[in-house]
């Protein structure tokens, strides 16, 4: 949920869509053990 605990004003798509990308990033570089030769995939909705 964007703007909680403080309020954002009209930017709650800009501030998820640019979470939504940071999570997509951070997972190309997890590992993981018993796959090392897996990467780990993400799909992301956003509904409004």
């Amino acid at each position: 949920v964007s703007g909680l605990p403080i309020k954002n004003g009209n930017r709650h798509a800009g501030e998820i869509a640019s979470m939504s990308l940071d999570l997509l990033n951070a997972v190309k570089h997890y590992p993981i053990a018993h796959r090392p030769k897996d990467t780990l995939k993400l799909r992301i909705g956003i509904h409004t």
